[in-house]
């Protein structure tokens, strides 16, 4: 009888400490659920983190110029609305009107776009003699040749022009290259709006401070992002990992860095961290898409043919959605990823795929050869020469009469135009169009 009640007594004892520790499990999930972050925050530490090594970038770049002319169309055309709160706002603002101040004239930006992508297509063009190189057995051609072709030629770099630019046109871009000493320094005041903003979303969103990126942790991560030896680039990268690992370029930075370094499945492993994320602060991610080719090249190093066409068809889906419509380098290299896809699974789906891009493509380029023959048909059109006393005023006449002295000497030597991303594309879309069967007409 004692031995019962002894029994149940210590039943009951279990029964309460049981009891106990499910309340304390029970409290733990909910203490640990609240600590989790929810989307907005997730957006506003994505934004705030972007904005810091946005204002930090333009700093450091030591040629600013073209830098800053992508930087300043990103923030007008492809910020996502809703991911935009008034602090924000007003954050870019200001840095929008810093950097109006310093943005290049019209015709040089123009000009400078043409020349690269001549160059950029001349790249490509000269190690893919045919279109349809992947689909030959016997050909060296492959996608990791592409990606090495000059698909990622630096846009900032006085250097990527000079394989294309006439002298004259290499004298007039080389001139006021960089950002001068005024511009830096009216730059380097927004350090204090930046500080300023990053305390504002902080306290507005009770956001973790382990995960908002600031001036010092910043420059740290631009410097070694700049670094060239990639092993010390990769030492630092891994060893940061919880400071930057809510900051979205940190992970495509580190897949670069893998690429470079052959480390082919570490790379895709840091494009899905990035994709994990799953935040969104952009119409289009460009930088996303910019990395994507280097992940699809790691992936079909690392993988097997089934896990390599899975990732693939999806990341070169990715690359269509997060680029736009004159990005005619990075989508033609969807097209030949999906040429490849074709010949490993003979799915005809990815031929026409490839084809549909190829053709928006042309679509997309065929009017700027059509203006290159007006222009070249036609008299040398002149920019008319502002009037004006001020400094600003000043620059900006001198500028254009640079232009207009450029387009005098290069038309002495000039030949009819071709615009090579329409002819490698032509070629493209000729040869696809051949192999799926489609009619000349």
């Amino acid at each position: 009888m004692h031995t019962v009640h002894k029994v149940k007594k210590n039943f009951a004892v279990l029964c309460i400490v049981t009891s106990l520790f499910l309340t304390f499990l029970s409290s733990a999930s909910v203490i640990a659920e609240s600590q989790e972050l929810t989307n907005k925050q997730k957006n506003a530490i994505a934004m705030l983190n972007y904005m810091t090594v946005l204002t930090q970038d333009i700093n450091k770049s030591k040629n600013s110029q073209l830098y800053m002319e992508e930087a300043y169309s990103d923030l007008i055309n492809n910020t996502y609305a809703p991911a935009v709160d008034p602090d924000t706002l007003s954050q870019m603002t200001g840095l929008l009107d810093t950097m109006e101040q310093y943005r290049l004239i019209d015709v040089k930006r123009d000009r400078l776009k043409y020349v690269y992508e001549q160059s950029q297509a001349q790249a490509m063009r000269s190690i893919i003699p045919n279109p349809l190189g992947l689909l030959s057995a016997s050909s060296s051609f492959n996608l990791l040749t592409l990606v090495g072709s000059g698909i990622y030629m630096a846009v900032d770099s006085y250097s990527s022009y000079q394989a294309y630019s006439s002298k004259a046109e290499q004298d007039y871009l080389k001139g006021e290259w960089a950002l001068d000493d005024e511009a830096s320094a009216a730059l380097h005041e927004s350090r204090k709006d930046t500080f300023v903003y990053m305390i504002n979303m902080v306290n507005k969103y009770d956001l973790p401070a382990d995960s908002v990126l600031t001036e010092k942790t910043v420059n740290e991560f631009v410097d070694w992002k700049n670094n060239k030896n990639v092993i010390s680039r990769i030492q630092f990268l891994e060893e940061n990992k919880d400071t930057y690992k809510s900051y979205g370029g940190y992970w495509l930075t580190l897949a670069d860095s893998y690429y470079e370094d052959k480390d082919y499945k570490d790379c895709v492993n840091a494009v899905e961290q990035y994709e994990d994320l799953g935040v969104r602060i952009f119409l289009r991610d460009y930088d996303y898409a910019k990395v994507l080719p280097h992940a699809i090249v790691a992936a079909e190093k690392a993988y097997s043919t089934n896990r390599y066409v899975s990732l693939a068809s999806n990341w070169a889906q990715k690359i269509i959605s997060n680029t736009d419509n004159s990005d005619w380098s990075l989508r033609y290299f969807a097209a030949q990823t999906y040429v490849d896809l074709y010949k490993l699974t003979s799915d005809k789906s990815y031929l026409e795929k490839a084809y549909d891009i190829a053709k928006n493509n042309v679509n997309e380029l065929f009017n700027e050869q059509l203006t290159l023959n007006a222009t070249y048909l036609d008299k040398v059109k002149f920019q008319d020469v502002p009037k004006g006393k001020t400094k600003s005023e000043k620059e900006k006449k001198k500028k254009i009469e640079e232009y207009n002295d450029m387009l005098k000497e290069t038309r002495k030597t000039e030949l009819p135009p071709v615009y090579e991303p329409l002819m490698l594309n032509c070629d493209l879309l000729f040869a696809l169009a051949d192999e799926i069967g489609i009619s000349k007409s």
